[in-house]
């Protein structure tokens, strides 16, 4: 319910979203996912949730490949290889 309100693209294991992203929005995250996402997978995992631990890592690490090549305006070819 909280995730709700902060960023919609939190929710899910991860992979799903950046293929998404990828194959969808051409490889644009919202930055905010990233603390969103360290904040969430942390509550869930940490209480003993079913997050699992590649996923939610795979999300941050496309989310802030995705924040650096929005922030350097690289093509959406690069951006999308960033976030792949």
């Amino acid at each position: 319910p909280i995730i709700h309100f902060i960023s919609r693209e939190v929710r899910g294991s991860g992979v799903p979203e950046v293929m998404e992203s990828v194959l969808i929005r051409g490889g644009t995250i919202r930055p905010r996912v990233i603390l969103s996402k360290i904040f969430a997978a942390a509550i869930t995992i940490g209480s003993g949730g079913s997050a699992g631990r590649e996923g939610p890592i795979i999300h941050i690490g496309s989310a802030i490949g995705s924040a650096f090549g929005q922030f350097i305006a690289v093509s959406a070819r690069r951006l999308r290889t960033f976030v792949a």
